[in-house]
């Protein structure tokens, strides 16, 4: 299956170098890409070619990636290799009449039973690359980053706010599809729950696996495109479609049991 390759594009109202020495220096990329939680230079001297880094993902193993080009303030490009996947990224600037236009590619190569995931994973990785693009524009075009207002912090709050009712009332459907499966009762009020866990995973993936209120919470209130959008504890919201999978599963067996015996 041949690799998962996207590419994106931005203008930035910043110098070609400025550019060039943000983005190509991985030790920034947890200032702009929410998936990336830390990154620890592992060489001595400075960023070039040669150089590796340790990446710790939100999610996933770690990856230790290496510059493999790197001629300022033009172009970089990076390795590198988990039990996961193989990855490369590369960057290109290229001076225009307004400042500086950032191209930016990536090469995925999923292992095992992840490439299975491979036309999903497209689909997401574009999503998530044109977003890290827009908040390194944002990021590098602010001369400083002033305080939200009261209008913004309430705005967030309000988003969260429906986020984590409309999740309560999604949650609360799920739990009562369970219990009547295990109940047998099979019926019109079972029906219409599941109908509403359907319709929602359905938006789910229509989205690129990324709930539509998490992108409106990031431009509301989010520095870097990385927020808490819902008011649950962070390790419960980032594992959310991970714990859904099984139960949806339950729920189509518990079911599907009580149809097969009428």
């Amino acid at each position: 299956m041949p690799p998962v390759v996207v590419e994106a594009g931005v203008d930035i109202r910043r110098s070609p170098q400025d550019v060039f020495d943000f983005c190509s220096d991985p030790s920034h990329e947890p200032e702009w890409n929410p998936m990336m939680r830390r990154v620890v230079k592992l060489t001595d001297g400075p960023v070039g070619i040669g150089a590796r880094y340790m990446t710790e993902f939100v999610h996933g193993p770690s990856m230790v990636m290496e510059c493999i080009h790197y001629e300022r303030p033009r172009a970089w490009s990076l390795t590198g290799n988990s039990r996961a996947l193989k990855a490369a990224g590369s960057g290109r600037v290229v001076p225009t009449a307004e400042a500086a236009h950032l191209a930016m590619r990536m090469e995925l190569e999923p292992h095992g039973l992840l490439k299975l995931a491979t036309p999903v994973l497209r689909r997401r990785m574009e999503l998530m690359l044109q977003r890290d693009l827009d908040n390194i524009k944002v990021q590098l075009e602010a001369e400083e980053r002033p305080a939200r207002s009261a209008l913004r912090r309430a705005t967030l709050a309000a988003v969260k706010l429906v986020h984590t009712l409309a999740w309560f009332s999604i949650e609360s459907c799920m739990a009562y599809v369970l219990w009547a499966g295990s109940r047998r009762q099979s019926d019109r009020r079972a029906a219409i729950a599941a109908g509403v866990v359907a319709t929602e995973t359905l938006i789910f993936a229509a989205n690129g696996f990324r709930c539509p209120l998490t992108q409106v919470a990031e431009r509301v209130g989010a520095e870097h495109g990385s927020i808490t959008d819902i008011y649950l504890p962070r390790w419960l919201a980032d594992n959310l479609p991970a714990i859904h999978v099984p139960l949806i599963l339950l729920a189509g067996y518990l079911h599907g049991r009580n149809l097969r015996g009428r």
